[in-house]
């Protein structure tokens, strides 16, 4: 299972006062993200989701803290699939 969630509230002025237009945004196409996808399993969910077609930059790899694994889109932004042991 993945989940996802929004760590900031609506009403952040921090977030409120950030230009998030295409724009605003577009040198950052492509680059790395600090979006952290939530796994019960991280190998399970790589070999589902490598099944699909996902492109991952790498295998999942163990850390004391948990195991993760970085993946991309099709534009080349990389995003974490990640899970505490």
């Amino acid at each position: 299972m993945v989940s996802i969630s929004a760590a900031r509230h609506p009403e952040d002025p921090i977030a409120a006062s950030r230009d998030f237009t295409a724009q605003a945004i577009e040198d950052r196409v492509g680059t790395p993200s600090n979006v952290v996808f939530a796994s019960d399993d991280v190998r399970a969910t790589f070999r589902e989701l490598a099944d699909r077609g996902v492109k991952f930059v790498a295998e999942p790899e163990e850390q004391p803290w948990g195991t993760f694994a970085t993946f991309s889109d099709p534009d080349g932004n990389e995003f974490v699939l990640s899970s505490r042991h």
